[in-house]
């Protein structure tokens, strides 16, 4: 009998002591259980200890301790059954169907820089991850370029083209191989070289002025500068409603352009803070991951918050319309320069998810919202494409070609992750490809 109040108190404490805000201590990094669904499994693990330690006690003092013995047994029995399954089903899953967890780790490969925020750190090479999508090695060359190593000095009778841009331009979840500019590398005459400055989060501002600071001393021939819709536009003026740690622009008197935010604060993420990672996290555990797996990718489509959706509303805010303004003034200021160079410059549209998969993924977002008519998926390209006629600008807008191939049913970008994959990749780097024959140069022969 002793033995059963034992057991029933231990059972009590224990529900007690396991509770939620001592559980995200030691297993989760920033001491928060962000995951609803995890919530409630602590509780009700919590009341199933409390009350059966309850109902363990007043077992033994009405049924008499032998049956009671016999009772915990079997409950012993099943929950070591189960933990046992569980063990065995980790096992399997981390030799059949891997899956760990990382969120993106881009900051890895980054190192601070006081003018432009972050660069790439030269010579870096790790493996990045992203959750549940990709897991992939990455070799930053000596320059700071998700890059094959390549000369400062351009070789005689090489043509270069730059191709400036964000985390579309570096693509860390593809293979170098795979990447748009090694696919448009392959496909042009070997006099081409194709040089790879995208960085990740970069804004259109940080492009330009990149330029000046170490893509201009490589002597392109040619730049191509990636829009990307999503945050192109807020991030140039820092509506995002986060810190910024990137240089900022504006219109002062007489619509001037002005950068300021400059030298940028170091962020966070970027500064060895000390501190260690816990012991064991949840997401150590793959059959976590892969229960997890199967019920995020189920939601993908509704888990992004798409700050694209307002550039779409043909009822242009004040708010837009000066960021576009601003994004216009400066895509001039980066023209001048390049033709201070002789450098003719392109801007190359990437276009979101939203707009390549306007039935699986639009349409799902705006019932989801209960959004009004009144949006064009098509209007940023319109707006871009007057801006570049307006500033004397190629433009290149990859939407129709990417739409057309997804009507066909390829599937061109990670799900999650919402970036290109390979496929999309190689799709890009033909089209781009075809371009540069087109416009710059004869076709292979």
């Amino acid at each position: 009998m002793k033995f059963i109040r034992i057991t029933a108190l231990a059972m009590v404490a224990l529900g007690f002591v396991l509770n939620e805000r001592l559980l995200a201590l030691l297993f989760t990094t920033d001491g928060q259980i962000e995951s609803a669904m995890f919530q409630k499994a602590i509780r009700g693990l919590q009341a199933i200890l409390v009350l059966g330690g309850i109902g363990l006690a007043l077992a033994g003092r009405f049924f008499g301790p032998d049956r009671t013995r016999r009772v915990a047994a079997r409950g012993a029995a099943l929950i070591l059954g189960v933990g046992f399954s569980l063990l065995l089903a980790e096992g399997l899953v981390r030799v059949l169907m891997p899956t760990p967890f990382a969120l993106s780790e881009v900051t890895r490969f980054l190192e601070y820089h006081e003018r432009l925020g972050q660069v790439f750190i030269p010579g870096k090479t790790a493996i990045h991850t992203v959750r549940f999508e990709s897991r992939n090695k990455v070799a930053i060359n000596s320059h700071g370029m998700r890059n094959p190593e390549v000369p400062l000095k351009k070789p005689a009778g090489t043509r270069r083209i730059a191709l400036l841009g964000d985390s579309f331009a570096s693509n860390l979840p593809v293979p170098q191989a795979e990447v748009f500019t090694e696919v448009m590398d392959r496909l042009l005459p070997e006099d081409w070289e194709i040089l790879n400055f995208g960085v990740d989060g970069y804004t259109t501002l940080q492009e330009w002025m990149q330029f000046g600071e170490t893509v201009a001393a490589f002597e392109p021939d040619a730049v191509m500068v990636l829009f990307y819709l999503r945050n192109d536009l807020e991030d140039n003026v820092g509506y995002s409603g986060v810190p910024n740690y990137r240089p900022l622009a504006r219109l002062g008197a007489d619509d001037r352009l002005e950068v300021y935010n400059v030298p940028c604060p170091i962020p966070p993420q970027l500064q060895d803070t000390g501190e260690k990672r816990p012991w064991l996290l949840i997401t150590d555990f793959h059959l976590y991951n892969l229960i997890r797996k199967v019920l995020f990718v189920r939601e993908h489509v509704l888990v992004n918050a798409y700050p694209e959706i307002p550039l779409f509303n043909t009822q242009i805010s004040e708010k837009n319309a000066y960021a576009w303004k601003l994004f216009e003034s400066i895509l001039a200021a980066f023209k001048k320069d390049c033709d201070q160079k002789g450098v003719p410059i392109v801007l190359v549209n990437a276009p979101t998810i939203l707009q390549v998969y306007e039935e699986e993924y639009w349409q799902t977002v705006r019932e989801s919202r209960n959004l009004q008519d009144g949006h064009d998926l098509g209007l940023p390209s319109r707006k871009l494409s007057d801006i570049c006629r307006k500033l004397g600008i190629p433009f290149v807008d990859l939407l129709p070609g990417l739409k057309q191939r997804a009507d066909s049913g390829e599937i061109l970008y990670f799900r999650i992750f919402q970036h290109w994959n390979a496929l999309g990749n190689r799709r890009v780097g033909e089209i781009l490809a075809d371009y540069v024959r087109e416009h710059w140069g004869p076709k292979p022969e």
